[in-house]
């Protein structure tokens, strides 16, 4: 024998005491979490107690603790049962730890404990099975079946008077018991899906009903109800076998009444027919002939119609009859006399619908229902398009609402239902004059009592609707006014006094119309309605009210592809404009900016990856670069453009050519914006657009790194160009020489850098700055320029002569003192030009430059002749007789005078030497 020490059973005795204390004493505080964390651990603890061994002393001292533990939770289950404090599944809870305590108890086997086991366990198992636990249910139902046994054992064996006087419970109670247990073993199984169980244990229970015919009652609902739940549930076939078990046991015990038996054949008569109507057919009928034959109700006469309707051929007569006695039966409701009509309408019985609805009248003709039925008539007239029979129920029973009759408000509802459902079908196939006759026997349903009403409006608007479409606008504008004094702020009204405007050419009150139309906020199907209107203004070639329409869609729209849509159209319209009339520039910028606005909206939110997206960002992309294209002449328009088309593409997957095409556009708006800054006469907004130029260029130059094409400077221009833009933006904003001069050293040693390059940056110099260093710099670059020229395969003359004009000029301008030594340089590029001249230029230089050297040379030579430099004033004078002899035309007119004045010069000179020679 195992030895349970105090630190064993008295621990766990003590745990259990402690959460049974909690709760009784706190259940209602405890939350469902909670309670469930306890009752878990009480089963736990329970399941470690061992049987109670009234042998040793440890288990004595606790076995009136679990007594008491277990009827303080039976007590207090029965108590919240009947208070209705906790949830029933908490009920069963508290019983079935009392059970399972109950069965801890020590000592001898004697009835009366078995007694009270039996009846805990099965009352606990009944507790399960209420609150839908069936699993749990069949554990307790073991154990009354357990106690049940103990106690048919102990009858058995009783073998004298005195042990047969201490069994209090005789075989018949076991055995009824032990039925019971039976029964609900058949339910538990049942609720577990485990029918085979179930059919087993009911067939055990239906065997003992011979000695407890009382209780077939209970087996008979108890099979009922499994017959209820499988028919709900589909299984047709296990419907069948359940309801038949249930009508069995009720017809054999004489038990159950025979409402009950009728209600168990008219079920299993539906499972029959519901099974395979052809196939049982016969059974079917028979079954609800039982039926009605035991207890007659208009349910089983409406079955009976049903079988009858599903024959394949059936007795015409015999239909009538049926139909007859269902709608005559004493307990018939209206409700259910409507439905066995129905079955007529839907079995296609027109002959049989229109009895039954007269014979239904005639029974309900002065009682409330009576609406229902005309409601039914009136529905079934309309769906098999019976409209002449159909209109005259309707003038009757607008006609009976005149006589004061009261409708319940759910019966006009479905009234109004049917006739605007039958008007929007007219509607649909452009019955409009019927669609209105439909309208109006609506209107006449309103009592007066609707003003205000937004169905009195939308029925005004439907009227309206149809009168434009018969083209009888001054009808059609008074039925808009009445929807406009019913329902003011509806969406559909604005929009059909809109479509009034335009079909009556009145483009003031279509305006009018359209604002209001962008004022109903409110109004989920405002922004359909405004497109709507976009499209009729389109139709009708209203022009300037399309534009007004779509520039309202995309104010208050909150869809984006109907945003989209209507920028396109706008976009289209203004562009069509343009071919004809100035454009509207700032419009078209505008709508650009919108459409960047929200394609950039919907890409932050994560729908970039969209093939409709990147189509609507391609398309907006396209029409800013085609508009700056066009913007040559303004490079303000052209600027704008050609951003929104970078700030477009950047939108969309940055591939190869989208990167190209922002590469494009940040050069353009770069060279725009040192336009703007060169036009302007304010220094704060040259110096922003410069500034703005400068970052361009700056993120041209990443967006180049990206696409890697700025490394190889050999092949790649972008950066020769960037370059020469930097340089102009820095020169204009009074950079200084150290970093001009850096920026010419990186422009000198791009190999691809052309002569055309150095000559812009010593305009650039020339223009902007007239100091020293900003002259040489601008040398440098002219010579840098005519370095490429001189080298180049072919000669460009007109602009090697341009670049010596330059140099010659750039180096007089900057030496304006008397002494020779200073224009020494000019005389250099003189001697390069002439030289160049008389080997090179194989008479393609242009004279007109040639007489600008040659006037240069002998002004300065004259020069200094007047201040008595004879030898520089011979050297610049000879200089300019060189180039005179490569004059053609021009020739005659300097030679001779020239000539004369050199050989003045010369003599000069000479007498100069010999002076001072002395």
């Amino acid at each position: 024998m195992m030895d349970y020490g105090d630190t064993s059973i008295l621990s766990t005795v003590s745990q259990i005491q402690a959460l049974t204390k909690e709760l009784v004493k706190a259940k209602e505080e405890l939350d469902k979490e909670r309670f469930s964390h306890v009752v878990n651990k009480l089963l736990q603890l329970i399941e470690t107690l061992p049987a109670v061994d009234l042998s040793l002393v440890e288990h004595r001292a606790v076995e009136p603790l679990v007594q008491s533990c277990a009827v303080n939770l039976w007590n207090e289950a029965v108590t919240s049962k009947n208070e209705g404090t906790v949830l029933v599944d908490q009920t069963a809870a508290l019983r079935h730890l009392a059970c399972k305590l109950l069965f801890r108890e020590g000592g001898p086997i004697v009835a009366e404990k078995c007694k009270k086991q039996a009846m805990v366990a099965l009352k606990s198992a009944r507790a399960w099975l209420d609150c839908g636990n069936p699993s749990m249910a069949e554990e307790t139902l073991g154990l009354s079946e357990k106690a049940l046994g103990k106690l048919l054992a102990l009858l058995v064996d009783s073998s004298n008077e005195s042990d047969k006087a201490d069994v209090s419970y005789d075989k018949s109670c076991i055995e009824k018991d032990m039925l019971k247990v039976l029964a609900y073993k058949a339910e538990s199984a049942f609720g577990q899906q485990q029918f085979e169980n179930a059919s087993r244990h009911l067939q055990a229970s239906r065997e003992m009903l011979v000695k407890f015919p009382e209780e077939a009652a209970y087996l008979s609902m108890l099979s009922y109800n499994c017959g209820v739940e499988r028919y709900n549930g589909g299984r047709l076939q296990e419907a069948v076998y359940w309801l038949r078990q249930s009508y069995e046991i009720g017809k054999e015990q004489h038990a159950v009444s025979a409402r009950h038996q009728a209600r168990t054949l008219r079920l299993l008569s539906s499972a029959y027919i519901d099974w395979d109507p052809e196939k049982y057919h016969d059974l079917a009928a028979n079954t609800v002939a039982l039926a009605n034959a035991d207890c007659s109700h208009p349910a089983g006469l409406y079955l009976k119609l049903r079988i009858l309707l599903c024959a394949a051929e059936d007795d015409e007569t015999t239909t009538q009859a049926a139909l007859r006695d269902c709608l005559h039966h004493p307990e018939l409701t209206a409700e259910l006399g409507l439905t066995a009509i129905d079955l007529c309408v839907k079995n296609s019985r027109h002959n049989l619908v229109m009895s039954g609805l007269r014979q239904l009248m005639e029974r309900f003709e002065e009682k409330t229902e009576a609406d229902s039925i005309r409601l039914f008539h009136l529905k079934y007239l309309l769906h098999s398009c019976h409209l002449a029979e159909a209109e005259t129920l309707v003038n009757q029973i607008i006609e009976r609402r005149s006589t004061r009759h009261r409708f319940a408000d759910s019966i006009v509802k479905q009234l109004q239902s049917l006739l605007w459902e039958q008007a929007s079908s007219s509607f649909e196939v452009k019955q409009y004059e019927e669609c209105l006759r439909w309208y109006s026997y609506a209107l006449r349903l309103f009592d007066g009592s609707e003003n205000g009403s937004e169905d009195l409006g939308k029925l005004f608007r439907n009227r309206c609707a149809c009168f434009c479409a018969l083209k009888q606008l001054d009808q059609a504008k008074q039925a808009v006014e009445q929807a406009k004094k019913h329902d003011p702020l509806n969406a559909y009204t604005c929009y059909m006094q809109f479509k009034i405007a335009i079909l009556q050419e009145n483009v003031v009150y279509a305006l009018q119309a359209l604002e209001d139309l962008c004022l109903c906020k409110n109004d989920n199907d405002m922004q359909d309605l405004i497109s709507l209107a976009a499209q009729l203004a389109f139709e009708t070639n209203s022009k300037d009210v399309a534009l007004t329409a779509l520039e309202g869609l995309v104010v208050h729209s909150t869809k984006p592809q109907q945003i989209f849509i209507a920028l396109r159209c706008l976009l289209r319209l203004r562009l069509a404009v343009q071919a004809q009339t100035r454009p509207d520039v700032d419009k078209i910028l505008s709508y650009l900016e919108t459409a960047h606005a929200h394609l950039r909206k919907r890409c932050l939110e994560g729908e970039g990856g969209d093939a409709y997206l990147r189509s609507e960002i391609d398309w907006f992309t396209k029409v800013a670069w085609n508009m700056g294209l066009q913007s040559e002449s303004d490079e303000l328009q052209l600027l704008r453009f050609f951003t929104l088309c970078r700030e477009l593409s950047s939108l969309s997957s940055p591939d190869t050519k989208n990167l190209l095409r922002q590469k494009t556009c940040l050069i353009v708006s770069s060279a725009a914006c040192l336009q703007i800054a060169k036009e302007t006469n304010s220094p704060e907004a040259r110096q922003d657009r410069l500034q703005e130029a400068l970052e361009l260029i700056k993120q041209c130059r990443t967006l180049c790194k990206e696409l890697n094409s700025c490394s190889d400077y050999g092949k790649d221009k972008t950066s020769l160009l960037l370059l020469l833009y930097e340089f102009e933006a820095k020169t204009r904003l009074g950079a200084s020489i150290s970093e001009l001069s850096d920026l010419l050293e990186k422009a000198l040693v791009f190999p691809s850098a052309d002569s055309s390059m150095f000559e812009t940056i010593a305009a650039v110099c020339m223009e902007w700055a007239v100091t020293k260093e900003h002259r040489q710099l601008a040398t440098r670059a002219l010579r840098a320029a005519l370095h490429k020229h001189l080298n180049a395969d072919t000669l460009q003359h007109q602009r090697i002569s341009r670049d010596f004009h330059s140099l010659v000029q750039i180096s007089l301008m900057g030496n304006r003192s008397g002494e020779p030594e200073d224009k020494a340089e000019a005389l250099h590029y003189l001697k390069q030009a002439a030289d160049f001249i008389d080997t090179r230029a194989q008479e393609k230089y242009p004279e007109i430059e040639v007489v600008w050297l040659m006037t240069k040379a002998w002004n300065t030579g004259i020069y200094f002749y007047s201040y008595g430099k004879y030898d520089a004033s011979g050297q610049w004078c000879e200089m300019g007789l060189r180039l005179l002899k490569h004059l053609s035309t021009l020739r005659d007119n300097y030679e001779t005078q020239m000539s004369s004045a050199y050989s003045e010069i010369l003599s000069k000179v000479e007498a100069s030497k010999s002076h001072l020679e002395e």
